[in-house]
């Protein structure tokens, strides 16, 4: 995976609005697109529609806190 946080640092979250009949209203979440640029394997496409693969995206802010916790871990040292 190789430098998440730095690769997750670059996705901003975004409020939108739902076109689909059952989920319509706004919602808070992630575009697939932005997401697409830094983790291409983290988004499939379904029936034309770019869809985020929430599973990968969870895997991939694991390591973001793996990527944090070893940047604390070396600010500690030099303390």
């Amino acid at each position: 995976l190789g430098k998440c946080l730095e690769k997750v640092s670059k996705i901003e979250p975004k409020k939108f609005q739902w076109r689909m009949d059952s989920l319509k209203g706004e919602k808070i979440g992630l575009i697939a697109q932005d997401l697409e640029k830094e983790f291409p394997s983290a988004v499939s496409e379904v029936g034309g529609h770019k869809r985020v693969n929430q599973g990968a995206l969870i895997a991939l802010l694991f390591g973001a806190v793996r990527d944090l916790k070893a940047e604390i871990t070396a600010l500690k040292k030099k303390a």
